[in-house]
């Protein structure tokens, strides 16, 4: 959704001191989401990974990604309601320890609705510990369905629509690149978009048809791979437009994501760059209608 002049949708910033509160609220654990019929999206600086939690309105929890340790845990007991921890769904992208890891502990925690992921299978032992964890939580009853990630198997949960662009209906079971199989989702609440990419690489994206997105104006887009210069598909994502381009990643990584190039080409396209390592985690909340953004610091 593009809004009019006179109506534009404004990307609001915490002045210094607001920000500041935040950081101290999150620091010692005494924020929390509000039950305020709002969508709540937090971009949680998990390091380098991907880690996003989702209010619904209606006070639905979905999880993207888990994070590459054990502290989206302390993030999750934040922002859900006091008692034990139930998560209506959980998606996994694809099965690298950066954005699986996190949902091992998660397993342990908590109650699971729907687990959405895919075939792709990985040789290592985090991955191995989530088919152990995923086994055992599927026969006790912890978790409710696993559902395998296909263009044609979208998901709606309290008026929010999980389209599936990525993969498409054949398996990409022996795919050589797991980031290659890695789910892409588009997110729709009211005239809301945002673009959910996991790691995927500019390959992918030149298979996801044109059709797929052409009537939507992506708002929000979580960028691809921490930023990663292998993943900017640049006819894609210039026809996309988001207004804001998230990046999830860690501070002095090992891989020196993001990618300058990368964040020039957004820039250079008219979107506000947000990055969890310097911005720490990110808030977007919309009613459906208008959205703000909030940063940590």
């Amino acid at each position: 959704m593009r809004p009019k002049k006179a109506q534009q949708l404004f990307i609001k910033f915490f002045i210094l001191a607001l920000a500041a509160l935040l950081s101290y609220s999150i620091a010692y654990g005494s924020f929390r989401l509000k039950d305020d019929n709002l969508i709540h999206l937090k971009f949680y600086d998990v390091g380098q990974g991907d880690s996003i939690f989702i209010k619904t309105v209606h006070g639905s929890y979905i999880l993207v990604d888990g994070g590459p340790d054990s502290r989206v845990l302390n993030f999750i007991v934040k922002d859900i309601k006091p008692g034990p921890c139930y998560l209506d769904l959980v998606v996994l992208t694809h099965p690298h320890s950066d954005h699986l890891y996190g949902l091992n502990e998660v397993l342990k925690y908590c109650r699971v609705g729907v687990v959405l992921t895919t075939e792709i299978k990985a040789e290592t032992k985090v991955f191995g510990k989530w088919e152990e964890l995923l086994r055992e939580a599927t026969s006790s009853g912890r978790v409710k369905e696993v559902s395998l990630a296909r263009s044609n198997n979208d998901i709606q949960l309290d008026g929010i629509l999980f389209d599936v662009l990525w993969p498409l209906n054949e398996s990409v079971s022996e795919v050589e690149n797991e980031n290659l199989g890695s789910i892409v989702f588009l997110f729709k609440y009211g005239d809301f978009e945002a673009l959910f990419t996991g790691d995927a690489e500019m390959e992918v994206y030149d298979e996801i048809s044109p059709d797929a997105l052409s009537d939507y104006e992506i708002e929000v887009l979580k960028v691809p791979h921490h930023g990663s210069s292998d993943s900017l598909n640049k006819e894609f994502f210039e026809k996309l437009g988001p207004e804001v381009s998230i990046i999830s990643v860690g501070r002095n990584n090992k891989y020196r994501h993001p990618s300058l190039s990368v964040i020039s080409f957004f820039k250079a396209n008219g979107s506000t760059v947000l990055r969890t390592d310097e911005d720490g985690t990110i808030e977007v909340v919309t009613d459906g209608k208008g959205y703000e953004v909030s940063v940590e610091r």
